[in-house]
């Protein structure tokens, strides 16, 4: 959710590189998820049984949303379809967060489903901030716990690397790579929940929760910073990053140029001005190099 917002406060949650993030830590999420749902094989056929309920409902709550409307009932349908398939997956004996998680990848197929994210985004925010200070009630941090958060902290550049060589490798440019690593550059809070689920369960104390939880804090304030100039970083350490860009770049990530193009700006405000001496600077090198 934080990098979402982060993300989000840049204007660039819909670019090659925020989707990047964002599909990456829906991965994460999703494997998260089944491994500590205690889906063990006993209970693969009660998982199929439900997934395929919930497949043979769907035109019944497709049907629902559409009927709704675009007020406070569409609100309370998403809370209705979140915490039904979480009482349908536990009635099952399957950790219902899985159901939630199985309930919202079928809906992100319906029409509607822009508008219900969107309206539950003030919901997500004050679940966060409840997660949170519930975290931050267990217990009181002490220096040695602190030190241990910041010692954490320390492998984040390292996390940055394997993301950023793993993304390049994978035939993404560059620029992706580095604003999607770079962003994706801090521990998550799902993490954050799994310490949870291991000291309810008995297998870490409660000190590694609360370190954990500073760790995650100290992570989110190192990034906002650091990504609030990442163009930046980029546009001076191009030539280097350059060197480990993959010869062959995906198809979607080829972009002609066209030549001799009519471009009209409309608006001189800041991302107009900008785009207007862009314009202007390579249409005089275009000259130049004609004239030669």
């Amino acid at each position: 959710m934080c990098i979402v917002k982060i993300l989000e406060e840049s204007g660039e949650i819909k670019t090659r590189h925020g989707k990047l993030a964002i599909g990456i830590l829906v991965m994460q999420d999703i494997f998260a998820v089944s491994i500590f749902s205690h889906c063990h094989w006993k209970n693969t056929f009660d998982l199929g049984a439900s997934t395929n309920f919930v497949v043979f409902i769907k035109p019944l709550w497709a049907k629902v949303l559409d009927t709704v409307g675009h007020g406070e009932l569409l609100i309370l349908s998403g809370f209705i379809l979140a915490f039904g398939g979480y009482e349908l997956f536990e009635l099952v004996g399957i950790k219902g967060d899985l159901g939630a998680l199985v309930i919202g990848m079928f809906v992100a197929s319906h029409h509607k489903s822009a508008e219900l994210s969107k309206s539950l985004m003030t919901f997500k925010d004050l679940f966060l901030i409840g997660f949170f200070l519930t975290i931050g009630l267990s217990q009181l941090p002490t220096i040695e716990l602190t030190v241990m958060a910041l010692l954490l902290c320390l492998l984040i550049p390292l996390k940055f690397v394997l993301f950023f060589r793993l993304f390049t490798l994978l035939k993404l440019r560059a620029r992706t790579s580095y604003l999607a690593s770079l962003v994706l550059s801090n521990y998550s809070e799902f993490g954050l929940i799994v310490i949870a689920l291991l000291v309810s369960l008995g297998w870490l104390t409660a000190d590694w929760l609360v370190i954990m939880a500073m760790a995650l804090s100290f992570s989110f304030v190192i990034t906002s910073f650091a990504y609030k100039t990442s163009h930046n970083q980029y546009h001076s350490l191009k030539q280097r990053l350059k060197y480990y860009e993959h010869p062959d770049v995906l198809a979607e990530d080829t972009y002609r140029q066209p030549t001799q193009a009519e471009i009209i700006v409309i608006g001189l405000g800041r991302v107009g001005k900008g785009a207007y001496a862009s314009t202007a600077l390579n249409g005089r090198q275009q000259s130049l190099g004609h004239g030669r």
